[in-house]
């Protein structure tokens, strides 16, 4: 809190002071609840939050933990990192895009750069553009959540509602790299909209105001939700029609990671590749199986025998029996006849157990 010496009532007062900044985020304030205290003291001029909280790390651990990770790249995924921290380290403020397919190592790569980045003592803003996504990121968190990027009227012209002086523009200021994960499931008003917003904060034309962004993900999987959006209109939301693709570096990581480098896996991963580049197609645009992937009784029963074998053995199986296998749908009924299904094959009789929740209302008391 910048504040040497605190009494408890201080810090008391000081994390009003944070709830009402809080409040005023989301449009509201303290003073909207009146059973809340006000905070006494002016704390407008303590240190910017933000980057208190970007800045705390140990700055030891970090490093190590890069030296760590740098010792287990290849020679993509390297070549990607050294790009990066290349910009980073001498302010050029460029801007990439890491292309790679599920299992390439995205997520770890990103990681090592942000803990590079922030064992220099510098801001490595994570965001992705899905809640799942940002979890998977050291620090993550959602790009409308960072960036403020506007929900609602979301057009060419928008820009985010982040303001000079604001604790942002100064976080902005100390930060050496913008990671954005799934950024192909972005509509590229919002990243234009972060963009003319760093720029007007930066004072800088360039760019995302000169500072350096990688964006990642696949083309392949996940694109813009545009609402009754047709084909055309889905494309043009895409990163890949806005202006700013013209000045983005594309870094690759071809290699997949997670597989177990066998005929059958590598071959699996190159027709999973072809079917997400519009190959493998059949002439209504259906996805043709090959014929390893069929099963001679072509029911639901037989799906659920030849995915889990022997399942009404009165042996239990091991815990990666099932952590090994699963069955997908598109449909949440056809999930839970399939579950229902299996479940009813397991030995032993079922056991129904009730719980009971119960709220207690308690008076608010604040000390």
């Amino acid at each position: 809190m910048g504040f040497p010496d605190p009494t408890q009532e201080d810090v008391f007062d000081y994390g009003l002071y944070l709830l009402d900044k809080v409040l005023t985020g989301m449009g509201k304030r303290l003073i909207d609840y009146p059973p809340m205290p006000l905070p006494l003291q002016d704390w407008n001029q303590a240190a910017n939050v933000l980057l208190q909280n970007e800045l705390n790390h140990n700055y030891v651990a970090l490093w190590e933990q890069v030296e760590t990770n740098l010792l287990t790249f290849n020679a993509e995924q390297r070549n990607a990192y050294d790009a990066v921290m290349q910009s980073v380290q001498s302010n050029q403020g460029q801007v990439f895009f890491l292309h790679s397919a599920g299992g390439g190592g995205k997520t770890y790569v990103c990681n090592t750069i942000a803990a590079s980045v922030r064992s220099q003592g510098k801001a490595a803003l994570c965001v992705a553009s899905s809640g799942i996504a940002s979890l998977l990121l050291d620090g993550g968190r959602t790009a409308h959540s960072r960036f403020k990027i506007p929900i609602e009227g979301l057009n060419e012209r928008s820009s985010c509602s982040w303001e000079k002086n604001s604790d942002f523009d100064g976080l902005i200021h100390q930060t050496g790299v913008v990671i954005w994960d799934e950024a192909p499931m972005q509509h590229r008003y919002g990243i234009e909209a972060v963009d003319r917003t760093l720029q007007d904060l930066m004072d800088n034309p360039a760019p995302f105001g000169g500072v350096t962004v990688l964006f990642v993900g696949d083309f392949r999987q996940t694109l813009p939700v545009v609402p009754k959006g047709s084909r055309e209109q889905i494309v043009a939301a895409s990163l890949r029609k806005s202006s700013l693709w013209n000045h983005i570096q594309l870094l690759t990581l071809k290699q997949n990671m997670r597989l177990d480098q066998t005929p059958e896996s590598n071959a699996f991963a190159q027709w999973l590749l072809n079917v997400g580049s519009g190959h493998n197609l059949g002439e209504d645009k259906s996805i043709e199986l090959p014929p390893n992937m069929h099963l001679d009784n072509n029911t639901k029963q037989s799906l659920i025998d030849f995915i889990y074998p022997d399942i009404s053995d009165q042996h239990p199986k091991p815990d990666h029996f099932f952590l090994d296998r699963m069955i997908l749908s598109g449909r949440n009924d056809t999930v839970a006849e399939i579950n229902k299904e299996i479940l009813a094959k397991f030995p032993g009789e079922d056991k129904l157990l009730t719980t009971s929740v119960l709220v207690t209302k308690k008076l608010l008391v604040v000390p």
